[in-house]
């Protein structure tokens, strides 16, 4: 009788899953405008590697970030479709539902509760919108993919030389797909090397010589990476964490991930620091006795949350209001929710406090998973950007879209016109 009710209710759990996962494509569909948004303007700058793709241009710094992985997929588009936004939004929602699916089998792994399998459903929030509505921001999902993989080559898979070769190349793709990434390949240098320092007693010589070469490699990419680096110079100085300006930033953050966007509920970003809290105390106490799925979670969370801290240290002097921004959602609801999973898992909690963290989380899906009214809002601006992009190529009107870009765009469409390009946005203006 029980083992029946359990399996309805998982069947229950992945119906639901994949009506709200198929919604929210099809409103993403429905929705979409295909005009280019924001950075994706900078792709059709003069030098730019997308339309002059050779080694140099590959490795341009994009504000703090040197995008070689996004900018390859974006080449590929071109070269697919013209960059056709739709399919851009349709290929980003597919893969970042892989992710989604990865994190719940390791959730569903390492905790049976059914209470966490229906968290996670907050993965599919429409709160993630910018990272969904937005092609550039494949980004976010590449760097969450890669860090995932590492974890799970460390910990869990390592049979043969094919993964020591991979080990070499994930740091490059972690921290070449959003410069946040540092932040993943540094912590992992630090608790890799911990971890083959406790373990090394109980670890094979390929185990040990893997953990080698990935500590080494990842540092030889950061300093890579910082080697012709720059401080855009529109960005702030650093923020410390003696200062309030700091925990109000990294607070709203990870706010976002028990599904607020509230400033009003940003001290509900403590759920997701007490719970990691609780879960290092067990972890330290307990690390002989824990299965390697408990120390990869662990680990990924300890990443996620350096991903968090290294944006706020780098941001807060924007505000704390900038850190309610859509694109950091998905590292804040992954984070809670695999804390939460280990929290299940190690028992690091009393059911009752499991159980408020639960209604809060509840709660607030109830009241933010209005789909189409935030996605058509998004629909209404970029229309009447595509309408400026119309005057201006059409009655030569204008220099600036604000619904599309802060900066001038006209010498882009100029550019754009006069090239041999053929790009799917232009050719649908210029039949408009």
């Amino acid at each position: 009788m029980l083992k029946t009710v359990t399996k309805n209710k998982t069947t229950l759990f992945w119906v639901l899953y994949a009506l709200i996962s198929l919604y929210h494509l099809y409103i993403i569909a429905k929705t979409s405008v295909n005009v280019p948004f924001m950075d994706e303007w900078e792709l059709f700058h003069p030098n730019s590697f997308f339309l002059e793709p050779n080694l140099h241009n590959l490795f341009k710094q994009h504000n703090e970030h040197i995008l070689v992985l996004p900018n390859l997929i974006f080449l590929f588009f071109k070269w697919l479709n013209g960059f056709n936004i739709l399919t851009l939004q349709v290929f980003n929602y597919i893969f970042y539902s892989l992710i989604t699916l990865l994190i719940i089998y390791f959730i569903k792994s390492s905790t049976k509760s059914r209470i966490v399998l229906f968290s996670s459903l907050v993965l599919l929030s429409p709160l993630n919108f910018e990272n969904h509505s937005w092609p550039f921001q494949i980004q976010w999902h590449l760097m969450a993919f890669f860090s995932i993989l590492s974890y799970y080559l460390f910990f869990i898979k390592k049979e043969n030389m094919a993964f020591l070769v991979l080990s070499i190349l994930l740091p490059f793709c972690i921290v070449y797909s959003l410069g946040a990434g540092l932040a993943v390949v540094s912590t992992q240098i630090a608790f890799f090397a911990l971890v083959t320092l406790f373990d090394k007693s109980r670890l094979s010589k390929l185990d040990i010589l893997y953990n080698i070469f990935y500590i080494f490699f990842s540092m030889f990419v950061i300093w890579f990476y910082f080697m012709n680096y720059q401080k855009p110079a529109s960005h702030p100085e650093i923020i410390f964490p003696y200062s309030g300006e700091f925990w109000k930033h990294f607070l709203s953050q990870l706010s976002l991930g028990v599904n607020s966007n509230s400033p009003n509920q940003i001290i509900l970003g403590i759920i997701p620091l007490f719970l990691i809290y609780k879960n290092t105390q067990f972890v330290l106490k307990k690390w002989s006795l824990i299965s390697q799925l408990d120390k990869f979670i662990y680990g990924l969370s300890i990443s996620f949350l350096g991903i968090l801290m290294i944006i706020s240290l780098s941001r807060a002097g924007f505000g704390f209001n900038q850190a309610l921004a859509s694109r950091y959602f998905e590292y804040s609801a992954i984070l809670f929710l695999i804390a939460l999973a280990q929290s299940y898992s190690l028992y690091t909690l009393k059911k009752r406090y499991l159980f408020i963290i639960n209604f809060i989380l509840f709660y607030n899906m109830t009241f933010n998973f209005d789909f189409f009214t935030l996605y058509n809002s998004l629909r209404i601006e970029r229309l009447k950007g595509q309408t400026c992009l119309t005057k201006m190529i059409n009655d030569d009107e204008g220099q600036i879209c604000k619904e599309l870009y802060p900066g001038e765009i006209k010498g882009v469409i100029k550019g754009l016109k006069d090239s041999n390009l053929k790009l799917s946005f232009m050719e649908e203006l210029k039949t408009k």
